[in-house]
């Protein structure tokens, strides 16, 4: 017990230190043309540069329908597989009047453009992506990047996410020189300040960790499957017991906005239960549950540093006709690269059988903190500490306490793999329970 309360106070010290340091958030996605699809980064890139330069109101769609003009839908299909070609987007600003061509351009050369452009970053990763360069300076790129905001890297860093033998070269769309005083007021143009450069640009670990916090978008519909495996002991007067149960839990949701998103699940789970005086093992019939959600977030500032996951959850355990609801709350604060979250939930449940109901506390309450951190372009992990009491007529009810770590790897730009371990304590067992599982999660087109 003493290693878990030492966890929760070792938590709460981290969320002080990162509370209290004194960092100035950039506006995010200030002047930014956010995309609207997962394959449209190339057509959001093109809107953003043209408004920056010419000071033309143009959006995202006015640039795919003259992309998409008389193509025939073949083409189209292929378009949202594989996204917009090089030829695509210029001929695209190129229609609209603004003449486009690309040109490649060696790494070292690329720090003395006059203007921003159009550049594919990520080159040597599976899902390379189009950006506007604003410029580089001091040894950092300046992007206006469709997902990630205003954003500074380390310009190093970026060769090496790019450039290989393969792909020697950035590839680079430069459009016709704009008027003389094209910078004024453009959110494309960089100070020569450096402190205000750093206000209005995030890291790329701050944008990452943000995009990790991110509900499913609008019309995006996205399916999981889970699977756990939780073993327990006991000690009743000498008879030791022993639970193994295997859960299984296949998921669907779907973006009602970019900040909502509903939820359903169906779950199943089958458990062997062993003694040290027989080797007899005595295995239940599966059990099967129904979940439904809804969740909402709410960005406390624009730049999204600081925000509430709020969920209302409902479920249904078939076997012991157990219906069960939830309100949650989660507070989550981004700091340089590194997410710190806490929050709570209360639960009230309730049965048909007379006999489970009077076994029934009023109310359930738990509470949580951890801290997630991206430390790859490809993983993140989390760590999270819960505490769970009842609230009610049992008077013998046990608290429990909780420790939970994953470790996401992001396949390709649609899945997901999250492996999993746990542990927990109650006031009744002197053993811990562990646990360790694996989520699978397929992220659909939007």
């Amino acid at each position: 017990m003493f290693f878990i309360k030492s966890f929760f106070i070792i938590i709460i010290t981290i969320s002080t230190i990162f509370a209290t340091e004194n960092i100035n958030y950039p506006k995010q996605f200030q002047g930014i043309i956010q995309q609207q699809n997962d394959y449209s980064c190339g057509t959001a890139t093109v809107a953003k540069l043209i408004q920056g330069l010419y000071r033309t109101k143009i959006t995202e769609k006015e640039v795919v329908d003259i992309i998409l003009k008389d193509k025939n839908e073949t083409i189209v299909k292929e378009i949202k597989e594989k996204g917009y070609s090089l030829l695509n987007l210029q001929n695209g600003s190129t229609s609209l009047g603004y003449k486009a061509m690309w040109r490649k351009i060696a790494p070292q050369h690329l720090p003395m453009i006059k203007q921003p452009v159009v550049i594919l970053i990520g080159l040597k990763s599976e899902f390379p992506h189009f950006v506007v360069l604003k410029g580089v300076r001091d040894g950092e790129a300046y992007l206006a990047d469709p997902i990630r905001g205003n954003v500074r890297v380390n310009y190093e860093k970026l060769i090496e996410e790019g450039i290989s033998k393969k792909y020697p070269s950035w590839y680079v769309m430069g459009t016709q020189t704009p008027s003389e005083n094209w910078r004024k007021n453009s959110i494309l143009a960089l100070s020569k300040d450096k402190d205000v450069r750093y206000k209005r640009h995030i890291t790329d670990a701050q944008a990452n960790i943000r995009n990790m916090l991110s509900l499913s978008k609008k019309e995006q519909l996205s399916f999981s499957i889970d699977y756990t495996r939780d073993i327990s002991k006991s000690n009743l007067q000498g008879l030791e017991l022993k639970e193994v149960r295997d859960n299984y839990k296949f998921g669907a949701t779907y973006g009602i906005t970019d900040n909502s998103e509903i939820g359903a699940s169906f779950d199943t789970s089958k458990s062997t239960i062993s003694n040290n005086f027989s080797s007899q093992k005595i295995k239940t019939d599966w059990s099967q549950g129904y979940n439904l959600g809804f969740t909402y977030r709410d960005k406390f500032d624009n730049s999204n540093t600081m925000g509430a996951i709020y969920g209302l959850n409902g479920s249904y355990l078939k076997d012991y006709e157990l219906f069960n609801s939830s309100l949650s709350a989660t507070v989550y604060k981004n700091i340089d690269g590194v997410s710190l979250i806490g929050g709570g939930a209360i639960n009230k449940s309730f049965s048909n059988d007379t006999a489970i109901e009077s076994e029934l506390e009023d109310y359930s309450i738990g509470l949580n903190l951890g801290i997630i951190k991206p430390f790859a372009n490809r993983y993140s992990a989390s760590l999270i500490g819960s505490y769970q009491f009842d609230v009610g007529k049992q008077e013998n009810s046990s608290d429990i306490y909780t420790l939970r770590s994953s470790l996401s790897w992001i396949y390709d730009k649609h899945i997901q793999v999250q492996p999993n371990l746990g542990m927990s304590f109650n006031d009744d067992y002197s053993q811990p329970n562990y646990s360790f599982g694996i989520n699978l999660l397929y992220l659909g087109g939007w």
